[in-house]
């Protein structure tokens, strides 16, 4: 279906490699239907959602920490990477988390 997350996507994450359930539409990060959604997105899996560049959603993460959280995607940093957290995704969207 055309809300389903590519399987390059997917792959590069190691997310559907080998797993015996694609994602499903209800929720397209979780790899069966048993399994709880991940409490953080990655920003490519963010990028895939809103249907943006990789490259849009690193910028997006920038805006929102660059602008304490005003406008952009939000974003954790663990390290050296970054995280959506789904809970604040969520409300982003509109969606009740």
């Amino acid at each position: 279906s055309e809300s389903e997350i590519p399987r390059e996507v997917l792959a590069r994450q190691g997310a559907y490699m080998g797993r015996p359930h694609p994602p499903t539409e209800e929720d397209p990060m979780s790899t069966t239907e048993t399994d709880a959604p991940a409490e953080v997105l990655t920003i490519d899996e963010a990028a895939t959602i809103l249907r943006i560049s990789r490259n849009a959603a690193y910028a997006a993460a920038r805006e929102w920490r660059a602008t304490g959280g005003k406008v952009g995607i939000p974003c954790i940093e663990i390290g050296r990477t970054l995280r959506v957290p789904r809970a604040e995704f969520e409300r982003l969207l509109g969606r009740s988390a």
